[in-house]
């Protein structure tokens, strides 16, 4: 197996769980910062990494185009957010809904994908997402009177910057990985 990983991060979050990826498997780390257009002909294994804005995953459009010109090579996808990881507050559906508004099943039915929380970092946001954050925030507020889901997402990430990046959030893509290469 000839695994690479590719990512996009923006405030640092993604990066790391990236550099951890590569590390444990001991293959290459492309920033897609450094080259938009990078191919990875070569590789029958891509780990791509990206972050959640919007609802949608930021690199989709290259994963989406890498995976049609390399149609032979096993792409598994990690999405990183600032949601918590699922649990009775947020269900994992919350996370295959956002993943699937960038890859819907009916056309990537077979795609692996995995979700791991990393954080917020407001500081880091260019202005017009700092922007858009403090109307998010303004709604929220309203919500967060009578739903719990938007309370804890305000509690968490009003303050302007948490690290909720956990290593041990891999281990089912590290799980997954491993029975793919038997």
């Amino acid at each position: 197996m000839r695994p690479i990983v590719v990512f996009t991060s923006q405030t640092g979050f993604t990066r790391r769980y990236a550099e951890r990826i590569a590390e444990t498997l001991g293959c290459p780390l492309a920033n897609l910062a450094n080259d938009r257009h990078f191919d990875p002909d070569g590789y029958d294994s891509v780990v791509f990494c990206g972050w959640f804005h919007a609802a949608s995953l930021k690199g989709a459009d290259w994963a989406k185009r890498a995976m049609a010109a390399h149609s032979d090579a096993r792409f598994v996808v990690l999405g990183v957010g600032a949601t918590p990881m699922p649990c009775d507050l947020w269900p994992e559906e919350g996370h295959i809904a956002a993943f699937r508004r960038s890859f819907p099943e009916e056309s990537y039915p077979d795609l692996a994908f995995f979700y791991a929380q990393g954080g917020f970092d407001f500081g880091s946001l260019g202005l017009p997402d700092k922007m858009a954050m403090r109307l998010y925030f303004k709604m929220q507020r309203k919500e967060a009177k009578t739903d719990p889901q938007a309370a804890d997402m305000l509690r968490h990430m009003e303050p302007g910057y948490f690290d909720a990046v956990d290593m041990a959030n891999l281990d089912p893509l590290f799980a997954y990985l491993s029975k793919c290469a038997r």
